[in-house]
């Protein structure tokens, strides 16, 4: 829902635009929200301090990880929907392998089933190219799915 009301075809940058991703960081790293929250920080709070009550540390910073390179590049992802021409592939291939959300989803899914994977065997190069691979398939179903209503919107490349 953040991600939908904050970066998807945001047209005009306002002065909470970047309070806005800051906040979901500021989150993450202090575990607190701010006086007036803005729209779904209150949840992730909720939500990262039961995963901080269930994970051992070093687990919850893969979680936090991942969230924070998705608030960061979305905020790539706003410059980039305000270009006036397309970027380049490689600059979109980056943006999008973050703004997937995909990196914390995969670092909840082994807790979830089995137990946290040690950080031996999850840095392991092999599981690693795994975890690019799902990541990969999920940025392209999500691009093949949304296409043809991205497509209708001006500014769209």
């Amino acid at each position: 829902m953040v991600d939908d009301l904050f970066l998807d075809r945001v047209e005009i940058v306002t002065p909470n635009t970047l309070s806005n991703l800051t906040a979901i960081i500021d989150v993450v790293d202090f575990n607190c929200t701010r006086p007036e929250p803005v729209y779904g920080e209150l949840a992730l709070l909720d939500i990262c301090q039961s995963l901080r009550q269930l994970l051992s540390a070093e687990h919850f910073e893969r979680f936090a990880q991942g969230l924070k390179l998705w608030a960061t590049t979305a905020g790539l992802q706003i410059l980039y929907h305000l270009q006036e021409r397309p970027i380049g592939v490689s600059q979109y291939e980056f943006i999008r392998r973050h703004t997937s959300g995909a990196k914390s989803c995969l670092a909840l899914a082994d807790a979830s089933n089995c137990g946290p994977v040690s950080p031996e065997e999850f840095y392991r190069p092999d599981v690693q190219r795994f975890c690019r691979y799902t990541n990969n398939i999920i940025c392209l179903a999500n691009d093949i799915h949304s296409f043809i209503v991205e497509a209708r919107q001006p500014g769209q490349f």
